[in-house]
């Protein structure tokens, strides 16, 4: 599974390819997710009443990481799907129901 961008031969997802970098602005009211050209991808006005600050930069860090974690879960994916094939593989079907699960993660993920 590719996270490519259809327009480039890759399969539809759409997302803005990371990496992301979460940033906070220099006075510290708004809370932002950006692409490695800077491109805005999601922001938070940090007003103190929808939630505490750290609890806005653990989401913004979490948001960030979103490309990474679907590559990482895709190859997981892939990869529990080749142990679960492989006869010689003892525990074949706790591998199937990894990858079945990691599975159901990226499509959640890129779903249209």
């Amino acid at each position: 599974m590719d996270s490519g961008n259809a327009q480039d031969g890759g399969p539809a997802h759409f997302h803005t390819p990371g990496p992301w970098k979460a940033g906070l602005s220099a006075g510290r009211k708004v809370l932002s997710v950006s692409a490695a050209n800077d491109t805005w991808i999601c922001g938070e006005l940090l007003n103190g009443d929808d939630m505490p600050a750290k609890e806005a930069e653990a989401n913004a860090r979490l948001i960030a990481a979103a490309p990474e974690m679907l590559a990482a879960l895709q190859s997981i994916a892939t990869k529990a799907r080749e142990l679960a094939s492989d006869r010689m593989m003892p525990n074949g079907g706790l591998w199937a129901a990894c990858a079945e699960e990691a599975e159901a993660a990226v499509a959640r993920a890129v779903a249209p």
